[in-house]
Formats: structure tokens, C-alpha cells, sequence
């Protein structure tokens, strides 16, 4: 409703308080008006917003919801009251007031972009992403659509969008840290490493105290292999905010890149707070194991993150044996019939599955290392400590010779690429690094004197001179016994790798250039895996340069001069 004139001319004069920040004037003027006119929906409106913004939530939803039974049909008013439902953490109601104000007026495009914010905080990044472009089709130039729609896309793994949309929103607002941030984040994606640094670098000129920012430089300077600076970076993020688990995770894979392990292995202990790697923990109602001895009581040791990680840290079942604790392991399936053979397990069970008999404490895998305090020094390096079972490595003996691999020459096992993880487009960047090409290959099976064989789960060999009995394979006790056939595997980084190590196979690790951090800086070897040999590459992306250092190496070693442990 419109008020007298002379209450109108309040009215106006308290709006252009708070257009102008004068919060406390603003406040007053519509007290006033409603002192006169208390069915002032306008001014009820208003007073909710300026509650908001001091942080007072639940008195701006009050005050926007009285506005809004006095007029029901203003979108302005639902697009509010979800601002202050969203600030409050009640995101379903929220998203519920978006909707409405949309019913009401579908070309707001405040509402559709604070729904997009809404959708793209639970993961529903499809979704999100076109509330963002239904938000600049109503508003071409809505910059903040913009920065989220660059992090729907980059989530989306559509890189090239994701940089045209940050670069959009710069253009806009070039005082915008966020928009600096966001496109930082999809450049660092698209392995232009130095251009994000830039950006990061500029989203902190423009905002100092911009912690996320610190975080993705901390992690764009660690793709730089600028290790101490990256350091440096997480230090900062932590400074503006001691609790960002995010920042905790990275600076501990850092540090343990770095060979910091009584530091790493402690800041690791974050990833159940990250959101990342949080969402994985699990409750067994008994308490967790402090590192005591164990005087004949059960323990559950849990698999928590991939394969590899699992066959390379279930070692320390056996640590945990030797003190006294009679372990249970709960791992992928997969993994079930190979690790019933580690030496100090009681049972091996499925994960997830319910625990019987029952057990007095729990522990997480690879909370394992910090418990037992491992350093470099320290590692449980005695291989072998997974080997296959004697009849299964007979059979499929058997079953090579029958494919033609015979007695003479090189034996030599081959994984090119990981797991590519399509569902989640972020990991199959990761993937996408790690991974090698059969025709980048190509000089490697070129090479006589040598039998090639597949070890790539799911993937199309296809290539001459190499055997792939892997449609065979059904579980890890198969590829162990396969393997076990072997002279030598060459792999790159994936969970074949390390069950080679485990089993002591001579393996050779063909390394990304933004190596994980388990194989450490700036190391050809491993003190994971004595029998372990890395071929790093020298640059992002330079696998040419990698087998180019590879094929002399076997060669040498089908004429006899070099040995497949250790270097040159």
C-alpha cells in the first residue's frame, strides 16, 4: 500500500539511507512509517532486509514473512525472505521462496541465480547451471551468475566454457576476487598452471584476507612443483582460518610430498572434516585404536579410500599383529580373496559389511602410518608381504602359454592408464594426467626380445605383440597370480602398480609431472617399494619425454647390461 505524502517522503528517504549503507537512518525511517501505517508491507520488507544484513535472521524472516501475507503477489519480497532462510541454513525453505518469487515473476534473475547457489551446494550441479543461464537470459550482464555458472562448468568438466564465463565476469567486474578466484580454479584445471597463479594472485590483491584464494595458489604452486611457496600459501589460508580442513588436507599432502612425514601424517588426520574425503567416515560405535597394544583383542582396520591405497597401507595389518591384535580387514570385494593371505589377518571381510565377531576398536587404513609414527626411516618395506596363491599362479601359467607366451625373452606387464572415473569429471582430469596412450607407447612394444602382456583392467589392448588375458581376471588374487608369471611390470600410477610392489615384481612407475604424494620430490626410486623405479616426466603432458628414457632402459636390460631394481 502507498502511504500519505508526507509518510511517502519518509519512506523514500530511508530507501536512499540504505542504497547509501546508512543502515542505523534507514531503520528508523521505516520504523517510523510503520509507526503510522504498521500494514506497510514495503517498509516490513525493508526493515527484514536491514535485519539480514546485521545478522539477525530469524527477525528478517519474520519481518519479510509479515510483508509478505499482507502481499503475497510481490517476487521481490520471496526472493528476500529466501536470502534470509539461506543465511540462516535452512536451505529447503529457501530454495521453496526462490521458486515461489519465480512463479510469481520467471524472469527474476535474482532468484534464479540464488537458487543456482542453492542447487550447486548439494551437488546438483546440472541443475545449477541452468539456473544460471536462465538467470543471464533474464539478465545478460548479472556478473554473479557468471562467476557461479564459471564453477558449474568447471565442475561440469566443461573447461573452455568455465574460463569464457570468468572471463565475462572480470570483464564486468574487474574488482571481483571471486570471479579472479573462480577462473583461476578452471585454468588450473585446464593445466595453464601459470595463468591460474596469476589469477589467484590478483583475487588476493583485491581481497588480502580472501582465504579460499591462499588455499588454490597453496595448490596451483604445488602443481609448479614450487613446493615451500605452496607451504607458504597454506599457511596464510590457515592463518585467516585455522579450522579450513581443505587447507589442513592439502598442506598435509604437501608436506608428505615433501618427505615431512611426522608433520603430514598428523595434518592428514583433517581429511575427516574435508569435504572431500569426510563424507567417508564410518561409525562402528567402538573406539577408535590409540595406538596400544592390542593383548589378544580384535581390531577392524578399514579400507577408506581407492584400491591402491588399500593394497599399499594394508600392510601395516601385520604391524598391528605383531603388537598383539588379532585384525580384521573390511576392503572392496576385489580385494577379498588376495588379502586373506597377509600374513597377521584373522578375517577379511566386504566393506560395509556387518562386523562378526564382534570387535573391540577401529581404525581407519590410512590412519595407520600416523599411529605407528612412520618416518622415511620407518616404512614396513619387507617384501614380498602380499603373494598370490600357488595354485591360482600355476593356472594362469598355464593359460599364458596357451596364448602364446612362450618361455623366452622379457616378460613384461603393462597398465597404461587409471581408473577414468567419467562420472565425476574433476577426477577424470586427475585421471586424464596420469594416464598414457598405447600409440605414445608404441616405441616401447617395438622392442624385441620382449613378450608384452596387458594388465589393463576394462581396456582395449589392441595392439600387436600384446598378450591380454585380462577379460580372465576377476578379482586382484587373479591379476596377483598373473603378475607372478612376470619379469617386470611397467605401469603408470594405478593399483596394479602397487600390488606389484607389494608382491616385490620388479616395477617400473611412469610418473606424471605433478607426481601424487606418495612417491615423494624429486625420487627415482621408492621406500614404499624397494623394487620400484620411477620415469618422471619433465614437463606437464610430456610422456614422449618419459618413454623416450624408458626404451633404453629396457633395452638394456633384454641385452643384459643394466638390471630391472634400480637405476642406470
Amino acid at each position: 500500500m502507498r502511504p500519505r505524502p508526507e509518510l511517502q517522503a519518509i519512506y523514500d528517504q530511508a530507501v536512499r539511507h540504505h542504497q547509501s549503507g546508512r543502515l542505523v537512518e534507514a531503520e528508523a525511517g521505516y520504523r517510523q512509517v510503520l509507526a503510522a501505517e504498521p500494514r506497510h508491507a514495503d517498509s516490513l520488507n525493508l526493515l527484514g532486509v536491514i535485519a539480514a544484513q546485521c545478522g539477525h535472521a530469524e527477525a528478517a524472516i519474520d519481518l519479510i514473512g509479515r510483508a509478505i501475507r499482507l502481499d503475497g503477489r510481490n517476487a521481490g519480497y520471496h526472493i528476500n525472505l529466501g536470502l534470509a532462510e539461506q543465511r540462516s541454513g535452512r536451505a529447503e525453505l529457501a530454495a521453496e521462496s526462490y521458486r515461489r518469487a519465480l512463479a510469481i515473476a520467471p524472469d527474476a534473475a535474482d532468484a534464479h541465480n540464488n537458487l543456482g547457489i542453492l542447487l550447486q551446494d548439494r551437488g546438483e550441479i546440472d541443475e545449477a547451471a541452468a539456473a544460471f543461464e536462465r538467470c543471464l537470459a533474464a539478465r545478460p550482464d548479472h556478473a554473479d551468475a557468471l562467476v557461479n555458472l564459471c564453477l558449474a562448468r568447471r565442475s561440469q568438466g566443461r573447461l573452455d566454457d568455465a574460463v569464457s564465463c570468468g572471463e565475462s565476469a572480470l570483464a564486468l567486474r574487474p574488482d571481483s576476487a571471486e570471479a579472479a578466484n573462480n577462473l583461476g580454479l578452471a585454468l588450473d584445471n585446464l593445466g595453464r598452471v601459470a595463468d591460474a597463479i596469476l589469477q589467484f594472485r590478483r583475487a588476493l590483491a583485491l581481497r588480502p584476507d580472501y582465504a579460499e584464494a591462499h588455499n588454490n595458489l597453496g595448490l596451483a604452486l604445488r602443481q609448479a612443483g614450487r613446493i615451500e611457496a605452496a607451504l607458504g600459501q597454506f599457511d596464510r589460508a590457515l592463518a585467516l582460518r585455522s579450522d579450513d580442513a581443505e587447507a589442513h588436507l592439502n598442506q598435509a599432502m604437501v608436506r608428505l610430498l615433501a618427505g615431512d612425514y611426522k608433520g603430514g601424517w598428523a595434518q592428514y588426520e583433517w581429511r575427516w572434516r574435508s569435504r572431500q574425503l569426510g563424507r567417508d567416515w564410518r561409525d562402528y560405535g567402538v573406539a577408535r585404536w590409540d595406538g596400544s597394544a592390542g593383548d589378544g583383542r580384535r581390531i577392524l582396520v578399514w579400507a577408506e579410500q581407492g584400491l591402491g591405497d588399500t593394497l599399499q597401507f594394508c600392510r601395516y595389518a601385520t604391524r598391528l599383529a605383531e603388537i598383539g591384535w588379532r585384525v580384521v580387514l573390511a576392503v572392496p570385494p576385489p580385494l577379498i580373496r588376495l588379502l586373506r593371505r597377509l600374513d597377521g589377518v584373522e578375517r577379511v571381510i566386504a566393506s560395509g559389511e556387518a562386523v562378526a565377531p564382534s570387535i573391540d576398536c577401529h581404525c581407519p587404513m590410512m590412519s595407520l602410518p600416523h599411529l605407528f609414527g612412520t618416518e622415511i626411516a620407518t616404512i614396513p618395506a619387507a617384501m614380498p608381504y602380499l603373494r598370490p596363491d600357488p595354485a591360482d599362479v600355476a593356472t594362469w601359467a598355464g593359460r599364458l602359454e596357451a596364448a602364446g607366451l612362450g618361455r623366452t625373452g622379457l616378460r613384461v606387464g603393462l597398465v597404461w592408464a587409471g581408473n577414468p572415473r567419467r562420472h565425476a569429471p574433476l577426477l577424470a582430469l586427475t585421471d586424464a594426467r596420469r594416464s598414457v596412450t598405447l600409440e605414445t607407447l608404441a616405441p616401447l612394444l617395438a622392442i624385441d626380445g620382449i613378450r608384452f602382456v596387458s594388465l589393463q583392467k576394462d581396456g582395449q589392448a589392441g595392439a600387436a605383440r600384446l598378450i591380454d588375458p585380462m577379460p580372465a581376471v576377476e578379482d586382484f588374487a587373479d591379476t596377483a597370480a598373473l603378475v607372478a608369471a612376470l619379469d617386470l611390470v611397467i605401469a603408470v600410477d594405478t593399483s596394479t602398480l602397487h600390488l606389484a610392489g607389494a608382491m616385490g615384481k620388479p616395477v617400473w612407475l611412469l610418473n606424471r609431472y605433478d607426481t601424487c604424494w606418495r612417491w615423494l620430490q624429486d625420487r627415482g626410486d621408492s621406500p614404499w617399494y624397494p623394487t620400484l623405479r620411477q620415469f618422471r616426466q619433465q614437463a606437464p603432458g610430456a610422456w614422449d619425454g618419459v618413454v623416450a628414457e624408458l626404451v633404453p632402459a629396457l633395452r638394456s636390460v633384454v641385452a643384459g647390461t643394466a638390471p630391472l631394481i634400480g637405476g642406470p
